[in-house]
């Protein structure tokens, strides 16, 4: 009770009545407590719009209620990846403040929502136009043109909530569609390295930010447990790619070097268990 207590007044009403739905469903949703907490104080301590931010957590409440990814909910993964962005951000204005590189309100506010619905559109598209839109999205999309259209809308719904900053941040962060049925697993590993390269390249630094907080989270396992060797093929080409922009000037400037070699090491050690990997197959 203490605990739920403490949500609570973290939380609107709203978004702490779906957080204990969700948990009645998946009781590993009891896991993110401690990550909400930071998330919402961090929030409140740096005058975000909370708002907003409540809002965001319905939708990841709702969309992605009852989802798995392999040994989590997804809502975990969502909110593990939130409290990353909002640590970087911590870092950064810490770091940064008083220069023309430190962010105002309405932009932390973008990214950390940008953050939680960074799985929407791609893992939850039905039901996040189903949600923003007032109506009824039961069935599936499954041509690639179907889903391509369908993204789009679940993007202007997105913009009309949450603002263009929060919807860009969403839009780049989220693979393509490559259906499966067309390109084998190989092909779609080297397209999201491709996908990884260009966004490192061409995105705002944030945005990658972000990104390399998801892969992060990814890759927090173990060779040989559930699902790691596929995480191996995925992620394994894409940590050089990492690494160079954890090096890089922006990066150096915004993050603490003890983090930022603590997450260098381990894509040194993903990218060696992937190297091994290809010379024993």
């Amino acid at each position: 009770m203490i605990a739920d207590n403490k949500i609570a007044a973290l939380l609107d009403q709203r978004a702490f009545e779906m957080f204990v739905e969700c948990t009645l469903q998946d009781p590993r949703v009891n896991n993110i407590r401690p990550n909400l907490e930071y998330i919402m104080t961090y929030a409140s301590i740096r005058n975000l719009d909370l708002d907003a931010i409540n809002r965001a957590l319905q939708v990841v409440f709702m969309v992605h209620s009852g989802q798995a990814r392999i040994g989590e909910s997804m809502i975990e993964h969502i909110v593990k990846v939130t409290r990353n962005t909002c640590y970087f951000l911590s870092q950064h204005q810490t770091r940064c403040g008083g220069t023309d590189t430190a962010l105002d309100s309405v932009t932390e506010t973008a990214y950390v929502v940008g953050t939680l619905l960074h799985d929407s559109v791609e893992d939850a598209l039905e039901r996040v136009i189903s949600m923003l839109s007032g109506r009824d999205v039961s069935s599936k999309y499954k041509r690639t043109e179907e889903i391509q259209y369908a993204r789009e809308e679940a993007y202007r719904l997105i913009s009309e909530e949450f603002g263009g900053l929060a919807t860009e941040t969403v839009r780049l962060v989220t693979n393509p569609h490559w259906d499966k049925q067309v390109f084998s697993q190989r092909v779609r590993f080297g397209k999201y390295r491709d996908k990884i390269e260009e966004l490192i390249k061409e995105a705002p630094f944030f945005a990658s930010l972000l990104k390399l907080g998801d892969n992060y989270v990814n890759l927090d396992f173990e060779p040989g447990s559930t699902g790691a060797d596929g995480m191996i093929r995925k992620y394994g080409p894409v940590c050089k790619l990492w690494i160079q922009f954890l090096n890089s000037p922006e990066a150096i400037r915004s993050i603490n070097d003890d983090v930022r070699e603590q997450i260098i090491a381990h894509y040194e050690l993903v990218e060696d268990w992937w190297l091994a990997s290809q010379k024993s197959a």
